[in-house]
């Protein structure tokens, strides 16, 4: 379950080697493509990315600031802390 798409294109290029034999030629090219391209948009990204880029809820019960105690709490942070 390697997200390639969320790999920086210098470590893309530098460890995508170790790789190359087990993907298909599919998902090389596109990958490539994707890295090399600016404004190349992947066809073969099936996955949604691990790390959530904020915490957006539609909620009308909760607000952004009850997310972030939520997290503190979790993470067991102190309650003010971001």
């Amino acid at each position: 379950m390697i997200r390639f798409y969320e790999i920086s294109s210098k470590d893309c290029i530098n460890k995508f080697r170790s790789y190359e034999e087990i993907l298909s030629k599919e998902l090389r090219d596109d990958l490539l493509k994707f890295h090399m391209i600016p404004e190349y948009k992947p066809t073969l990204n099936k996955h949604t990315p691990r790390i959530l880029k904020s915490y957006e809820i539609d909620s009308i019960i909760i607000n952004q600031k009850h997310i972030a105690i939520f997290t503190n709490w979790i993470d067991k942070k102190e309650e003010n802390s971001k």
